[in-house]
């Protein structure tokens, strides 16, 4: 049980990543031991309302103050952007608060994984590395794919329960030809769609701070995204690229 792993490493501090069982048992046994307890709120939990077997309304009101209840637990709390210190310091969380992203793995900074040259001027690589779950907004990007021209493909890299369901609306719009699907890559082959890409597209509204962003932006991708927590805070209009509110607006740019 927790308790024992704790009193075997006698830490100094624990690090919790989750308010809901594991951290709440985490800091019962903290405050036995008189041990400080940070917390990093990775996550919009009220976001994730769709997972919990209750009414969607409800779901957001439990998993909102509850995550808030829990912070109020803790002595210290991480978040991976500026959006969400200001989302926890509105819900009324007064305990301290530091902006700390995540980071990134060395192979996205070596020099030989640099992007290559585009090898064709008639076509335009779209990139998107996700999970593919409802959160994330994939068939956005599919409708999107239907006001571009021929000359335009999306990479869909990832993994997920939506799977074949996109891969059903991709079919549905004759789309097969222009929408690829990269199931599982290893490491390599990741790098090497970021290579190839010449533009990343990022339709989710949910991530806090979305760590594909960048690693995007290492690699040299412009970003056009819609507005959300990671993206507010990362991208740069003009700069490295442009946040939009539709589809329409998306396929302009």
């Amino acid at each position: 049980c927790i308790a024992k792993v704790i009193a075997s490493h006698n830490p100094s501090i624990i690090h919790c990543h989750h308010p809901y069982v594991l951290g709440p048992a985490a800091v019962r046994v903290a405050r036995k031991r008189n041990i400080p307890v940070v917390f990093t709120y990775h996550t919009l939990y009220e976001a994730y309302a769709h997972y919990v077997p209750l009414p969607q309304s409800i779901g957001r009101i439990l998993a909102r103050e509850s995550s808030r209840h829990f912070c109020g637990q803790v002595n210290g709390i991480i978040v991976p952007s500026g959006y969400i210190r200001n989302y926890l310091v509105n819900q009324n969380v007064t305990v301290p608060i530091r902006v700390i992203p995540s980071g990134l793995k060395n192979n996205f900074f070596q020099e030989e994984q640099k992007k290559v040259p585009r090898a064709s001027s008639q076509r335009w690589n779209l990139l998107l590395v996700s999970r593919f779950v409802p959160e994330k907004n994939i068939t956005f990007l599919i409708n999107c794919m239907q006001l571009l021209p021929e000359s335009f493909h999306l990479t869909l890299v990832g993994y997920g329960m939506l799977y074949d369901e996109l891969q059903k609306q991709v079919s549905k719009r004759n789309l097969m030809h222009r929408v690829h699907f990269v199931h599982k890559p290893t490491q390599q082959e990741l790098l090497m769609h970021y290579k190839q890409a010449d533009l990343f597209v990022f339709p989710s509204q949910t991530d806090t701070q979305a760590v594909v962003l960048a690693e995007a932006m290492a690699m040299g991708l412009p970003i056009i995204a819609l507005p959300g927590p990671g993206q507010n805070d990362s991208v740069i209009p003009g700069v490295n690229g442009y946040i939009v509110a539709t589809q329409q607006e998306m396929s302009d740019c």
